[in-house]
């Protein structure tokens, strides 16, 4: 969008393309609960394959080439870390409660591992800065605990 629209547009179209996304599911799941419930997965798969090949031929003749693309570049390490920590994320949620018994138990126990030092961190913070802060001085005192590579304290 950024090589196709004028800086001052760039935020309500995001908008608009955001809100179709909601549209989007807001129609599609209820539709494809119907279909799923009165006919058999056949037809919901096909209907899906048809939708997708009407939205690729549509963007492939009506969306305008983007003659040359804006500035930036793909960021593969990023990119590889984002992936690793969601594999490792996921894969805490599906397979960490056999560790700790129930999700539930997992949830409890990285709050526990990780909220109580940030809230040491936190009331320090506010302490040094003394009784009458300002909102900047407290806002800082929530955020820099969380900015801060910290060990958790056992």
């Amino acid at each position: 969008m950024r090589g196709e629209l004028p800086p001052e547009n760039l935020g309500s179209a995001t908008a608009v393309m955001s809100a179709s996304l909601g549209v989007g599911g807001a129609i599609g799941l209820p539709v494809a609960a119907f279909l799923a419930q009165t006919t058999d997965r056949h037809v919901l798969f096909w209907t899906s394959a048809v939708l997708g090949a009407v939205a690729f031929v549509l963007v492939l003749t009506k969306v305008p080439a983007e003659a040359a693309p804006a500035g930036g570049r793909f960021d593969l390490p990023g990119a590889i870390a984002l992936s690793a920590a969601l594999i490792a994320l996921l894969l805490a949620i599906s397979k960490g409660a056999s560790h700790f018994g129930t999700k539930s138990e997992l949830i409890k126990a990285v709050v526990s591992r990780h909220v109580a030092p940030m809230e040491q961190i936190h009331q320090r913070l506010l302490a040094e800065i003394g009784d009458d802060p300002g909102v900047r001085d407290r806002v800082a005192c929530t955020v820099k605990p969380w900015l801060a590579p910290v060990t958790p304290v056992s």
